[in-house]
């Protein structure tokens, strides 16, 4: 055991719909946590489930963040750190922390993305989006940040802000 370990998952980390019977993966009270790199999908399913560890989402291609049931905690950070491909919502994220986007894209892909903490773009990061979601404004970090519209119709304002550094329709 060492403090805050790294635990690689090269393929899906999951939650699936089980027994109901609780399941803590990571720790409460964050002094200890672990950290996981996950290379593949996440999915939670098990209302029962609770995900205190912080995720770098990193594979090298696309990746998909379902939530539909289970708990995230506070001490659950967030970052994307992808050379290839999108880290896609599969379904509505309410996070009790905090997104960094440190390098590749975040897709809101119509669902809803909000954050208690801080929804930051490095540079390098992109967040797209269609328009018509519910979301937290993201803080654009330094350097070469972009936000894609990519929804059909007119955009009357824009909903990540008024300023940018990369902006795509």
């Amino acid at each position: 055991n060492s403090v805050n370990p790294l635990v690689t998952v090269q393929g899906n980390l999951l939650f699936p719909d089980n027994t109901g019977t609780t399941r803590d993966f990571g720790s409460a009270t964050a002094a200890d946590n672990l950290r996981v790199s996950l290379q593949g999908n996440l999915v939670m399913s098990e209302s029962a489930s609770n995900l205190y560890a912080s995720v770098i989402l990193n594979g090298t291609g696309d990746q998909t963040i379902t939530k539909t049931a289970g708990t995230l905690g506070s001490q659950s950070t967030w970052s994307i750190n992808k050379t290839g491909g999108s880290a896609s919502l599969a379904s509505t994220i309410a996070h009790p922390s905090t997104i960094t986007v440190d390098e590749g894209t975040i897709d809101a892909n119509g669902n809803t993305l909000t954050t208690v903490g801080a929804f930051t773009l490095n540079d390098g990061g992109t967040f797209k989006l269609q328009g018509g979601e519910t979301i937290t404004v993201p803080t654009l970090g330094a350097g070469s940040t972009t936000v894609m519209y990519t929804g059909a119709g007119a955009y009357p304002s824009l909903i990540a802000g008024n300023n940018y550094q990369n902006l795509t329709f």
